[in-house]
């Protein structure tokens, strides 16, 4: 135990117990002022002498403060006396006896002290120490109990001024709609003082016995069926029979709407409703944008190829200029690469049964000469590269309706050797083979394409190939393509036998669904046969001169000194040298169903 008078420990030995470690009480000034006042008043009453004189040397000798061992101190007595133990023995109080500690919490001496008496039934000083420790204790809840209370008192009475309530001191008003839902009020300020630490809830306490409420009861899992278990083989197979049945009446519908119609107005439609997206959107967020370049890019070759006249001369700007008929130019999306020809083109004349396209087609004329007098900067160019724009149903109408061809020159007699138009070129780019619907609607195209060029001039076009169509027609049967590109054709009763050995007869009407990704959409186009359209094209003195695959057509030219680079700035092949196509995959597959041809008019 602590002896406050000569400031060390002493150990206190029980009968039947090892001595427990000595500890210190907790530093208290009033403590120690109870104290000093228990030795004066014992020191009074023993009569003992003031004079320290006597005890002097042994502090002298006693060893520094800091190290304070009673071990030592336990030697040193039981060597020699000293002089103070009998000072001790007669201001010494009654001695306290602790239990030793329990393991238990409920028997920690912390929280529960249980003191032993002295002999003589007086509690010990220690006894006074826990009184006055439990007391300050209960004090500090009592404090943080009222300073809590008036907080909230506070803050309700904040909140109920906000909300139009009364203050603390007036009576309430009467409660208001939905007050039962009301939470207790909360502190409002973040600076409110916190709680004592001895007040403060543990967060790591946990109910040994919690109140847990009953768990519903579980429903058993649920037992999905695989799909092909859900129905029998014998409803399976009615099912299959209804959706073709269904599949059959559906295109028995659409053909015979678009024979009501004309397979031409559900063309028109069809284009008309294509949104113009613009070129940003066709080189970054486009799906096909690697179809879309290797297609301009073959367009370009075909131009390059076959535009300028025989007895033209590379460099020579200033001699004599092209005049282009653009049969289905669209939205006028060849307008730079006719600008790019070889040999400068004078007049270029668009037409297009799609009125919308004709709309978009002039827009864009007037957008391209409008940049090209921005980078000018306003000073009148050289370039003399003029366009119009008509309607006009090339199959079924004459060209010489447009005034302009008429002008420049169309022949009615295709057979006149010595006649002829005024046209050097004409094109068709991606739509002659929706002529092939009928025998007419041939040979009225053909009339405009030989009626509009001179002698000499150069037909040329692109479509897909017959024989592409029917190879996939032997390896997947009547409907072929990927995600990109389908070829469908219909399997009603009525529909045509498809072709064995590749032979298409009749050369016309051999109709199919097309789609193709972000540009069409399931529209009806037809087969066109090579062979009989070649046959047909030399009956207008249309003369073959050329005809390759796309693929073919890339083999050939990919590495020309015009054309190659062309390839990398349009996208179709990469810039870093290596000559590495970018277009392939699905993409590619559906370039290799196209072909390109070129007639010259003899």
């Amino acid at each position: 135990m602590y002896d406050p008078i000569h400031d060390r420990y002493t150990a206190v030995l029980s009968d039947d117990k090892s001595p427990s470690s000595p500890s210190k009480p907790p530093y208290d000034d009033d403590l120690e002022d109870d104290q000093w006042k228990r030795r004066s008043d014992t020191s009074s009453s023993t009569h003992l002498p003031h004079n320290d004189e006597p005890f002097r040397k042994y502090r002298e000798d006693d060893s520094p403060r800091g190290s304070r061992s009673p071990e030592r101190k336990r030697k040193r007595s039981s060597l020699s006396p000293d002089p103070r133990d009998e000072v001790q023995r007669r201001t010494r109080t009654p001695e306290v006896k602790f239990e030793p500690r329990s393991a238990h919490p409920d028997d920690n001496p912390y929280c529960k002290p249980n003191f032993a008496r002295d002999g003589d039934g007086q509690y010990s000083q220690n006894d006074d120490r826990e009184q006055k420790r439990l007391r300050r204790y209960e004090g500090d809840k009592d404090r943080a109990r009222r300073l809590q209370n008036q907080r909230r008192e506070a803050n309700a009475g904040a909140y109920g001024r906000r909300e139009g309530g009364a203050r603390n001191d007036q009576p309430l008003r009467p409660e208001r709609r939905n007050s039962h839902q009301r939470q207790p009020p909360h502190f409002r300020y973040r600076d409110a003082p916190p709680l004592p630490p001895h007040l403060a809830v543990d967060s790591k306490f946990k109910d040994p016995d919690p109140e847990r409420l009953p768990e519903p009861p579980k429903s058993p899992p649920r037992k999905f069926k695989r799909p092909g278990a859900r129905y029998s083989q014998a409803e399976r197979d009615a099912l299959h029979k209804q959706q073709q049945k269904q599949e059959a009446d559906r295109e028995r519908e659409a053909t015979t709407v678009a024979a009501s119609r004309g397979v031409d107005d559900v063309v028109r439609s069809h284009y008309n409703a294509v949104p113009e997206r613009g070129k940003e959107w066709r080189k970054t967020d486009s799906k096909i944008r690697g179809l879309r370049s290797f297609n301009n890019w073959i367009k370009s070759t075909l131009i390059q190829k076959f535009a300028a006249n025989d007895d033209f001369q590379p460099g020579n700007r200033g001699g004599e200029m092209l005049k282009v008929f653009d049969i289905g130019c669209g939205k006028g999306g060849d307008l730079l690469k006719w600008k790019s020809a070889p040999q400068p083109v004078e007049l270029y004349v668009g037409a297009d049964s799609a009125d919308v396209s004709i709309s978009q087609a002039k827009e864009r004329f007037v957008k391209m000469k409008d940049e090209d007098r921005r980078r000018n900067r306003g000073r009148p160019s050289g370039d003399r590269f003029h366009a119009e724009f008509f309607i006009l149903d090339a199959w079924s109408e004459a060209a010489d309706k447009i005034p302009l061809v008429g002008d420049v020159g169309f022949d009615l007699d295709v057979n006149n050797r010595w006649g002829g138009g005024g046209f050097d070129v004409v094109s068709l780019m991606f739509c002659m083979h929706y002529a092939f619907e009928s025998e007419e609607k041939i040979k009225g195209m053909l009339r405009n394409v030989s009626g509009s060029l001179r002698r000499g001039g150069r037909f040329i076009g692109t479509i897909p190939s017959s024989e592409k169509i029917f190879d996939g027609i032997q390896k997947e049967g009547h409907e072929f393509g990927n995600s990109l590109y389908r070829v469908k054709f219909p399997q009603t009763e009525t529909a045509r036998k498809l072709p064995e050995d590749g032979t298409w007869r009749p050369a016309w009407g051999w109709k199919y669904s097309f789609f193709l990704e972000e540009s069409v959409e399931d529209v009806p186009e037809y087969v066109v046969p090579w062979e009989a359209f070649r046959a047909l094209a030399y009956e207008f003195n249309l003369k073959l001169e050329y005809k390759r695959l796309f693929e073919d057509i890339w083999a050939d030219e990919k590495d020309d000194r015009i054309l190659g680079p062309l390839s990398e700035r349009m996208g179709v092949k990469k810039r870093d040298g290596s000559g590495e196509m970018q277009v392939r995959g699905e993409e590619w597959e559906a370039c290799k169903i196209y072909m390109g041809f070129c007639f010259r008019k003899v």
